[in-house]
């Protein structure tokens, strides 16, 4: 660096012409050594690429091991909501299959009701047969028809 400044010519603004550039004496290393500088630098760049490729084949094998991951995470998943669902759809079916009990239930109660019903009316026919009484009317007993003891009157508009 001091050999170009002592080149240079002018005060504020230097100036390096073309004859005081070929005075410049550039110190070239011997062929042998540029030779082993050169191998050293391919030895490092072959190094480097294979430390690129074994860097890239790490990364695929920790996608490959994430992805797997993930599947295996899935599964996982897909089978707990295939349990929660079968679960689910078992209450379900049991809930209908008490619906449907409780209707059939329901419906026995009232048959035996009207069972009951029409054997006490038939125990009344037999004793007023018997026992010679007037006939009894047992078409209502006053409770499922509107005018079977209800005041309508209050629902008279006002």
């Amino acid at each position: 660096m001091f050999q170009i400044k002592s080149l240079t010519k002018g005060g504020n603004q230097p100036l390096l012409n073309l004859g005081s550039l070929e005075r410049l004496e550039v110190n070239i290393p011997p062929l042998q050594l540029q030779n082993q500088f050169a191998e050293r630098i391919q030895a490092i760049e072959v190094q480097k690429a294979q430390a690129m490729v074994q860097t890239d084949m790490q990364l695929e094998q920790m996608k490959a091991q994430l992805d797997a991951q993930k599947q295996a995470q899935e599964v996982e998943y897909k089978k707990q909501l295939m349990e929660l669902e079968f679960q689910m759809n078992m209450q379900l079916k049991s809930m209908e299959v008490q619906a449907v009990k409780g209707k059939d239930e329901m419906k026995e109660d009232r048959k035996d009701e009207r069972t009951r019903i029409q054997a006490s009316q038939q125990s009344e026919l037999i004793d007023q047969r018997k026992g010679a009484k007037p006939p009894k009317n047992f078409e209502s007993a006053g409770n499922d028809i509107l005018g079977g003891g209800f005041d309508l009157g209050s629902f008279d508009p006002r």
